[in-house]
């Protein structure tokens, strides 16, 4: 969209587009470092649960 536009704005224009792209951006940077802390907790916790269904698996096989 910048590319796209480049000449053609007044300068009101511009200024307006460069703060909707700037906002724009430094959400995606909060959405995607959010994602990274939900992945990392879910491989927390999915490291945390996969002993214990081993070993529910394990009690299952032996008959208990």
């Amino acid at each position: 969209l910048e590319e796209k536009t480049k000449g053609n704005l007044t300068k009101e224009e511009e200024e307006e587009l460069q703060g909707v792209l700037n906002e724009l951006r430094m959400r995606f940077v909060q959405i995607v470092g959010r994602l990274d802390e939900l992945m990392a907790q879910q491989a927390k916790e999915g490291a945390g649960e996969q002993p214990a269904a081993e070993s529910a698996g394990d009690a299952a096989e032996s008959g208990a």
